[in-house]
C-alpha cells in the first residue's frame, strides 16, 4: 500500500499552508492511474493526469508542478524523453 500522508505532513510541519501541492501524474495504465489519483485526491492534492508523453509536456507547459510522477514506459513520447525536455 502506498501512503501519501508524509508529503502533506512535511508541508504542514514547515508551516506551508498557502496552496495545495500540485502534482502531474503521467501514467498510461488506467487502473494504476485511477488508484494513484484516488489516493492523492484523498489527501487533498491538486492533480492532473496525462496518459502519454505528449499530454505530459502540454500540461507541464501550462502549469507549475510541485511534483511530477512519471511512468517511463508511456506512449507517444517516452518518460525518459519527457524528463529530458
Amino acid at each position: 500500500m502506498i501512503q501519501f500522508s508524509h508529503l502533506a505532513d512535511s508541508k504542514e510541519k514547515k508551516g506551508i499552508h498557502s496552496h495545495a501541492m500540485r502534482i502531474l501524474l503521467v501514467e498510461d495504465e488506467e487502473k494504476i492511474a485511477a488508484f494513484l489519483k484516488r489516493g492523492l485526491k484523498e489527501h487533498k492534492f491538486v492533480l492532473d493526469v496525462a496518459p502519454d508523453g505528449e499530454e505530459a509536456l502540454y500540461f507541464a507547459d501550462l502549469n507549475p508542478y510541485d511534483l511530477i510522477i512519471l511512468d517511463l514506459g508511456i506512449p507517444k513520447i517516452s518518460g525518459i524523453n519527457v524528463c529530458k525536455q
